[in-house]
């Protein structure tokens, strides 16, 4: 009949061990409940009569002693009488807020501790009248009566005081003794009982190990060894056949259909990462494209966008190291911010020709035109986040755009945001793209030099710029100018930038 229990479910063996170790327990919890009983209250007793009074009287007196020393140490330094009195008065508070609670739990204790409480309360006071004698003197500015009074009558407050301590310590130690006696005459009696409930329990423990451990720990184990393998992605671990008609049994036929599933996933997911790399293809390529036809209506060169996406680059690798930014600027992200940035002027392409083309400074009518780029850059990047949903790039293209012509002061365009409410990737492009219009000739100016361009950044910070940025391009500066040293554009006509950082 147990051989064909323990087919159809082994959760009945393992209740049939428990009831039994349950029932057993009660019974033992019976024979325990006397002894039990006594020896808590016995030790509950000796805890409150000793221990516990014990521990206040030792900090009590450390109190104390401190005061003492501390007065006598004043005496010696010349300490100021407000400073000495104030560090007493705080250990005043801490001893009185301690014995109080003490002397409140003495209504309880039996006659002697009580009596031995009282008395040492007694010499307490008249060493804290001692001290405050020894105060009053140093108060009045009589530091020789002070000295003498610390040396005799403080001095003889104190001892008495650690006398009395001492006389407590003593009543409280005979109280041990005889809890100690009266627990061992408990113990005694209960040592026999002990003895055969631990011999009882160990053997329903060694039967309970032996039923569990064979019958479900070792083919869990197993079992876990087996998904441990199929969760690293070894698919060839094998699954244990199926040989027990219960719950284990069960388990092993899941984990089989598991692996058949992680199988077909795996297939499938390959096909998906397949087609996910040809689609990524394609829309580089489609990016590049749309970036040639921008640049194609601007005058602005390949190597412009090369430059301010290496400078972005470098901006992101020296801020991901802030602990500020590291969370903000990871692997990914970084990815998606620097290959986002050619992308920030791609609204030129709704400016008209007249004014994209005009080889000289804009009128503030043709700039306010040209100022809506940035306006029309959105209105593609979003049309295609209708048109696909939000990924982690299109986010920082819309991020890169519509920031890099706001200021840090908010005194910038299109819509006037200030400090941290431009998007990390907007200030970062902002100062890529000035620097590099600071650096590079046009028809109307001509390059600066590092050090010129690099004044005018300093400058701009926490007005035109993020100071953090700014700070980031500080540190990787000798980068930034290797790079427009080395890929740095001959004159040509190009729209003007406003890049005067000392206005507004």
């Amino acid at each position: 009949m147990f051989s064909t229990l323990r087919k159809r479910s082994i959760a009945l063996e393992v209740m049939l061990v428990f009831l039994v170790i349950l029932g057993m327990t009660i019974a033992a919890g019976y024979l325990l409940r006397n002894v039990t009983r006594h020896l808590v209250d016995d030790a509950r007793d000796a805890v409150w009569e000793t221990s516990v009074p014990s521990s206040f009287v030792f900090r009590m007196m450390d109190e104390q002693w401190m005061i003492h020393q501390t007065i006598a140490s004043a005496l010696v330094r010349g300490t100021a009488i407000n400073a000495l009195k104030a560090e007493i008065g705080k250990r005043e508070q801490e001893t009185d807020k301690r014995w109080n609670e003490l002397l409140g739990w003495s209504l309880y204790f039996p006659p002697a501790p009580k009596a031995a409480i009282e008395r040492t309360t007694v010499k307490l006071n008249a060493f804290r009248a001692s001290y405050r004698q020894t105060l009053a003197m140093l108060e009045l500015g009589n530091a020789v009566g002070a000295r003498a009074n610390s040396q005799s009558a403080e001095a003889d407050a104190v001892l008495m005081l650690a006398g009395g301590v001492s006389g407590l310590l003593q009543t409280m130690g005979e109280r041990i003794d005889i809890m100690q006696q009266r627990m061992e005459n408990t113990a005694e009696r209960g040592v026999t009982q002990f003895i055969w409930i631990a011999l009882t329990i160990g053997a329903l423990l060694l039967l309970s190990y032996g039923v569990i451990h064979f019958r479900i720990i070792r083919p869990i184990l197993s079992l876990n060894g087996t998904m441990e393998a199929l969760a690293a992605g070894d698919l060839a671990v094998p699954v244990q056949p199926v040989v027990r008609d219960d719950e284990i049994g069960r388990m092993v036929k899941t984990v089989g259909v598991f692996k058949e599933g992680l199988l077909k996933i795996n297939r499938l997911f390959n096909a998906l990462e397949q087609s996910q790399e040809a689609n990524t293809r394609t829309n580089e390529a489609m990016m590049r494209a749309l970036i040639g036809l921008a640049g194609a209506r601007d005058n602005e060169t390949g190597a412009h966008l090369d430059r301010t996406q290496l400078y972005v680059s470098i901006l992101c690798e020296t801020l991901a190291a802030d602990p500020e930014f590291a969370q903000e600027l990871g692997a990914e992200a970084v990815q998606h911010l620097v290959a986002a940035a050619p992308l920030h002027d791609i609204g030129k392409v709704a400016i008209p020709d007249h004014i994209l083309h005009k080889p000289g400074r804009l009128t503030d009518d043709e700039f306010a035109i040209m100022k809506t780029h940035v306006v029309e850059g959105l209105s593609v990047i979003d049309k295609v986040i209708r048109d696909v949903g939000v990924t982690p790039y299109l986010k920082a293209t819309r991020d890169v755009i519509a920031g890099h012509h706001e200021r840090y002061d908010g005194k910038g365009y299109p819509y006037q945001v200030a400090g941290r409410d431009i998007p990390l990737g907007g200030r970062i492009m902002a100062l890529a793209d000035v620097y590099d219009a600071l650096r590079s000739a046009r028809v109307y100016k001509a390059a600066m030099s590092h050090e010129q361009a690099r004044q005018i950044l300093i400058e701009g910070s926490a007005t035109h710029f993020d100071p953090k940025v700014v700070a980031a391009f500080l540190q990787a500066e000798s980068r930034f100018r290797q790079i427009a040293d080395t890929m740095g554009d001959q004159a040509q006509a190009e729209p003007p930038v406003e890049i005067s950082l000392k206005s507004a």
